[in-house]
């Protein structure tokens, strides 16, 4: 998985070391389709300079659960660069958003932050 994606950043192949080599100046990542969250936890650490990620969910993913996890993860790790998260998920609506921030703040998840939607995106940045 991890050197498939990585070579998938940018316009160039790069041999496996240099994308090693590369993976900590990564910044801003998009994910098409998020599988599991040890996908997203492998390319955290292997890009540890990451400041905005990008994932779509799967249609049957419970959302909850999946934010939980990314958020303990950061939390857990002391994560200082990434701030800002956008997750694309075909069935977010007002309630979803409301259910996440509920969850946010009864789990102290995130202390200062802002959550909102803008059609099939759910927007999450914090401090």
């Amino acid at each position: 998985f991890y050197y498939e994606s990585i070579l998938q950043f940018g316009d160039h192949e790069f041999p496996t070391t240099s994308a090693l080599e590369h993976a900590s100046n990564i910044k801003y990542v998009c994910l098409e389709m998020t599988f599991t969250m040890d996908d997203i936890s492998l390319l955290i650490s292997f890009c540890p300079r990451i400041e905005y990620l990008n994932v779509e969910c799967i249609e049957n993913m419970n959302i909850q659960s999946f934010l939980r996890e990314i958020l303990n993860k950061i939390n857990q790790n002391h994560h200082k660069y990434l701030h800002a998260l956008c997750i694309y998920i075909i069935t977010a609506d007002k309630q979803m958003v409301k259910q996440l921030k509920q969850m946010i703040d009864d789990e102290k998840l995130l202390l200062n932050y802002t959550i909102h939607r803008q059609l099939y995106n759910i927007y999450l940045k914090w401090k």
